[in-house]
């Protein structure tokens, strides 16, 4: 799955492009935009704060990560509701980037649907673009990318919209209980005739299940609660977890680490899925296809075992190079289940602007 690259013609497409490539319209925000040339690369949303020793210290945050990214230039952008209030935090990014030798192409304010660029006297307040007139926000609407209106907006796309079926915990703890603990993922479970087992074990009908979950299987109809306690349970072998992420974000785990036997069943019943979904999805990125159907399962968990599908949604967003809905994501798992390990590793490369090797984020 290439991600795809975006080229900016100034300021007007780049204000236009922001809420699509956060997935939100920021507010009472300083968004960092590297540039590359006309190309966006990392791209940070940081909240504004009145003090000014608070914002040298956002400022510090986020100057060792752009030193990192060693792009062309960087630009500034206050989203403000209350004039001034984004220029602590601008002003100390900029004077950070001059002394780190970082160019900065220009500071903006956004307010409303207006916008006015600090550094450039000729354009002392102009409209922001309709999305309709910008030819960069097509590539991302092509993509099943849309600008909800706030980060809360975004991060309810991964919370439940109505509280999870009774019993349905209850049944993946002791699904979790017969098979995961004992690790008998991989015992043959049914007599194929008299005397005989078959080789079909509780591994090939998680597998089966994920198969079915990522390749739409359940688009448009319920899930149900058998397949459910399949889905979420078996995220709590931690091998088929990490087998599910190596598969949605290939490079990020080298499947030696993982048992023969499930990468054996992973290349049998789900890349083929992945594959499928690539070809198929061939006008629409497969990231986001794929991610509509990881946060319909993050909507349907129930508190106690949302974490692990949370982290993994949050890692195939952190791999597709779309950190807003990382972080959402990932910071619902941690609210959840708060020692949840790979998700507080994912939530530390976040913080840290760490990006899959080629790959833009946000």
């Amino acid at each position: 799955m290439e991600q795809q690259k975006i080229s900016l013609t100034g300021p007007p497409d780049l204000l236009a492009v922001i809420p699509y490539h956060l997935g939100f319209h920021p507010a009472r925000s300083v968004v960092v935009v590297c540039l590359n040339g006309k190309r966006m690369g990392l791209v940070v949303r940081l909240d504004v704060v009145a003090d000014l020793s608070e914002a040298s210290a956002v400022a510090a945050s986020i100057l060792h990560v752009l030193r990192r990214e060693a792009p062309d230039g960087v630009m500034v952008i206050g989203y403000e509701d209350e004039p001034g209030e984004s220029e602590p935090v601008s002003q100390a990014i900029a004077t950070g980037l001059g002394l780190e030798h970082i160019t900065l192409v220009d500071r903006i304010v956004v307010r409303g649907d207006r916008w006015i660029g600090l550094m450039c006297t000729c354009c002392p307040d102009e409209p922001v673009p309709p999305p309709h007139e910008v030819a960069a926000v097509a590539t991302y609407v092509g993509l099943g990318r849309a600008a909800l209106r706030s980060r809360d907006e975004l991060a309810a796309v991964v919370r439940p919209l109505e509280p999870a079926p009774s019993g349905l915990s209850e049944a993946i703890d002791a699904w979790v209980a017969e098979v995961v603990e004992p690790r008998a993922l991989f015992e043959p479970r049914w007599p194929a005739s008299a005397g005989a087992w078959s080789e079909i074990t509780w591994a090939d009908h998680c597998l089966s299940a994920w198969a079915d979950l990522l390749g739409g299987h359940f688009d448009g109809r319920d899930v149900p609660e058998g397949e459910l306690c399949l889905l979420l349970g078996s995220l709590r072998y931690r091998d088929l977890r990490d087998g599910i992420i190596a598969l949605l974000c290939p490079g990020s785990l080298e499947r030696g680490a993982l048992d023969p036997r499930l990468v054996e069943l992973l290349e049998t019943h789900v890349a083929p899925v992945i594959d499928d979904v690539e070809e198929r999805d061939e006008g629409e990125d497969a990231h986001w296809v794929i991610r509509s159907r990881l946060e319909r399962l993050c909507r349907l968990a129930p508190e106690a075992h949302a974490a692990p599908v949370l982290t993994v949604t949050g890692a195939q967003a952190w791999y597709a190079g779309d950190g807003a809905a990382a972080r959402v994501a990932i910071e619902r798992a941690l609210e959840v289940e708060p020692g949840h390990v790979l998700a507080r590793l994912l939530a530390h490369l976040l913080e840290l602007g760490i990006r899959p090797p080629g790959l833009a984020a946000a």
